[in-house]
């Protein structure tokens, strides 16, 4: 099962690898993917991959995307793709990042899904 698992997460880190590399008009959505890239690359053991999560986050907030939703969207989901990463590891970390996905997530009355996984993430945080 271990060994599976460990498959698995190389079989995606090759791909996010691969996505990240290519040419794509859209800079926010690169950004994203970065962002999940550095998530995986933590879970690995890679503990620098934090500082990259946080230079591709910045990107992303900073990025004129076209799509205020999207851009929300990805955003919060950075924030708690990174937070789930550090639930056992680093829970005040963690809770610190589900509190900036909140805040965008609570701007935007749209991301009623976000808002859904943010109250099961933060239920999953509790138990730890």
């Amino acid at each position: 099962r271990r060994v599976l698992f460990r498959s698995l997460l190389d079989e995606a880190l090759t791909s996010y690898k691969e996505a990240v590399g290519r040419k794509v008009d859209r800079p926010a959505m690169v950004s994203e993917m970065r962002t999940r890239l550095a998530v995986l690359e933590y879970k690995m053991g890679d503990k620098k991959a934090m500082d990259r999560f946080e230079t591709a986050l910045a990107e992303l907030k900073n990025s004129g995307d076209r799509d205020n939703y999207a851009k929300s969207v990805w955003i919060s989901g950075a924030y708690m793709h990174m937070s789930e990463a550090l639930i056992g590891k680093e829970n005040d970390k963690a809770i610190g990042l589900l509190d900036e996905a909140k805040k965008v997530i609570n701007t935007d009355m749209r991301l009623k899904l976000r808002k859904i996984q943010l109250e099961k993430l933060t239920f999953s945080l509790s138990q730890n």
